[in-house]
């Protein structure tokens, strides 16, 4: 059986701290490639389910596999997708699993948001960007420094507990998201946390790259 390359997201505000995640993420799993993304769809509201693909992931991603295949850039066996502010991960999601190329090469394997001060004012005062942001998220990790006291990471918490109690009467099996210091993800830690999680247990290469 071919087994799927797994596509995992890294979204945030922060451009610098979104690279710093990746290069770390990098560190810990050979042969991967960073996949930018910087096109955000416009949402309107009753619009067909064609219109919500993401059409630059579904782009870029052909691209990638046709050039892998051609023995144009080497074979990869993990996609970083670098999202953009104001992408919506959903938006990414929805286009891997529809996309009938893609989704016969690639896997979602999971979210990971960067949250910085900026975003962490953005989710404790707007529900829509808390949302977007936390519905499609697998592990949030905190920048250095991020809380400036005890009540701003106890409001996080709290937040998180509301967001969560919503999206669990949709999706009664949705698990929340891990929540650890930038510092806390080490080589030890993200063994673990693929353990947990088996969508996103490094395969082998697909068949075609063989």
């Amino acid at each position: 059986m071919t087994t799927l390359i797994p596509v995992g997201l890294v979204v945030g505000l922060s451009p610098s701290l979104r690279g710093a995640l990746i290069e770390r993420l990098q560190s810990f799993l050979a042969k991967t490639v960073v996949l930018p993304i910087s096109h955000r769809p416009v949402s309107v509201q009753g619009m067909c389910l064609c219109c919500q693909m993401h059409n630059e992931t579904s782009d870029k991603l052909r691209q990638l596999f046709m050039q892998a295949l051609q023995r144009k850039r080497a074979a990869f066996e993990q996609v970083w997708v670098d999202c953009k502010e104001g992408i919506d991960p959903s938006s990414v999601s929805y286009t891997l699993q529809q996309d009938f190329f893609l989704k016969e090469r690639f896997r979602e394997a999971g979210t990971i948001l960067v949250l910085d001060r900026l975003l962490l004012e953005k989710v404790l005062t707007a529900y829509e960007d808390a949302m977007m942001y936390f519905s499609h998220t697998s592990l949030i990790v905190l920048a250095p420094a991020l809380f400036k006291d005890e009540r701003e990471s106890q409001a996080l918490v709290e937040k998180l507990e509301v967001i969560y109690e919503h999206i669990r009467i949709f999706q009664p099996t949705f698990q929340q998201a891990s929540l650890i210091q930038f510092d806390e993800l080490t080589p030890e830690y993200w063994e673990n946390y693929q353990r947990s999680l088996p969508v996103l247990v490094s395969p082998t290469r697909h068949r075609l790259f063989v």
